[in-house]
């Protein structure tokens, strides 16, 4: 009986977990505005269960989808009756995901010290971590709850602080869930500063005037989800009314420009912007942070892929009011991220650089006065897209960390 239960565990361990055997992931490249329209009433067809990773938007930019094994010859077909170009960027998704899951050791941290930074991890190693890295350093980092996600789960953000009453840098990674690249990467940060402060002069410098403030998690229930049950998963979990579609996109939640371009009223849509702005407890509680702290100074939310930095704004075509210095800046970030790996990105207004969104984060923020409100699309520009390899994490976040300290020294040296 024993040996059977644990068959059962295992059957339900493996088999509870969506697959993807066969799912292909297309580049698309549409050639005029008419493809582009083409490529969009394709993704109306919810029997075909596409997820577009790059969405339609331009013929300047690609299109990349996720392609489930049975829409394959529908797809394929479509695409060749309309004289659509595309390659196929990667053969079989799963593939890649079992080679992902084999890499993820199954390695218990005692410290910081010896924490696998070079794996991807699950959320309770992700918690552990946190824990301890405030129990080592306990004079630098504190770990303060904002809140909790709709199902239960602390919003747990941690906290460098050399002094009271400072001014503030938030930095946040995760917030859609699958782009597990940048959770990763936000670990490595918060180890980066505990180790860099007091040993290298700039970061000691911004830590001696300013707070960072580290969300690492931003999306904790979507994060688990992709770890128990669908890898692909993007959104929160919180159930929508009279819909069987699960979550709300929590980047275009906010309230700046809610529910304009580049947001959807469809709840089965990756983009569904939700019932009302700030409506998912996991953006409200950033919304509640920035307003009872009231002296942040810049702002970073961190996602990939694509390798751009963006600024405001999203939603509207009107330039920000401080877009000649916000542009000079992103310049500069990026100039120090590509010195390390030669990593080349793109940089400018998210609308103008890479499409209209409405309602998202860092449009949030800059009408609430964060000047140096700042979105990164991290690694890479599509061969992995949302399933880098766990050996791009460290570079990754190393040439990332550079921009990092770019836009806050400028931040430091330019008080408003």
């Amino acid at each position: 009986m024993k040996g059977l239960l644990v068959l059962t565990a295992l059957f339900v361990a493996v088999f509870g977990k969506e697959t993807f055997e066969g799912h292909q992931v297309l580049r698309i490249t549409a050639q005029d505005a008419e493809q582009i329209a083409l490529l969009n009433e394709l993704s109306e067809q919810q029997h075909l269960g596409l997820d577009f990773w790059m969405e339609p938007v331009h013929e300047s930019l690609p299109v990349d989808v996720r392609v489930p094994l049975n829409s394959l010859q529908a797809v394929r077909a479509f695409l060749a009756f309309n004289n659509i170009e595309y390659r196929v960027m990667i053969e079989d998704v799963q593939n890649l995901l079992d080679e992902e899951q084999h890499q993820m050791l199954k390695h218990r941290a005692v410290s910081t010290d010896d924490f696998l930074f070079s794996n991807y991890h699950d959320l309770s190693n992700i918690y552990l971590f946190m824990n301890m890295l405030v129990a080592e350093n306990s004079d630098l980092v504190s770990q303060i709850q904002i809140g909790q996600s709709y199902e239960g789960r602390p919003l747990n953000v941690l906290k460098f602080s050399t002094g009271a009453n400072r001014p503030g840098i938030w930095i946040d990674t995760g917030i859609h869930s699958r782009e597990w690249v940048t959770q990763a990467s936000g670990i490595w940060f918060a180890k980066k500063i505990v180790n860099d402060y007091s040993r290298d002069p700039a970061l000691t410098d911004i830590l001696n005037k300013y707070d960072i403030f580290l969300e690492i998690v931003t999306n904790p229930d979507g994060y688990q989800f992709t770890h128990s049950s669908n890898r692909m998963w993007r959104k929160t979990r919180k159930p929508n009314p009279g819909s069987s579609c699960v979550g709300v996109d929590p980047n275009r939640n906010w309230d700046a420009g809610f529910g304009g371009g580049g947001s959807s009223n469809n709840p089965c849509t990756e983009t569904y912007r939700g019932p009302s702005p700030h409506s998912e407890p996991e953006v409200k509680a950033i919304v509640d942070f920035v307003k009872s702290h009231g002296n942040l100074k810049a702002f970073v939310s961190i996602h990939s892929y694509s390798q751009m930095l963006l600024y405001p704004y999203g939603y509207t075509r009107t330039p920000a009011k401080d877009q000649a210095e916000l542009h000079e800046l992103a310049k500069k970030a990026i100039t120090d991220l590509q010195s390390l790996y030669n990593t080349s990105y793109r940089y400018g207004s998210i609308i103008s650089t890479i499409y209209q969104a409405s309602g998202g984060t860092i449009d949030w923020t800059y009408e609430q006065g964060i000047k140096y409100s700042y979105t990164f699309e991290l690694r890479d520009t599509g061969r992995y897209g949302f399933i880098l390899p766990a050996n791009q994490i460290i570079p990754t976040a190393e040439e990332t960390w550079l921009a990092l300290m770019a836009i806050m020294e400028h931040t430091k040296n330019n008080p408003y």
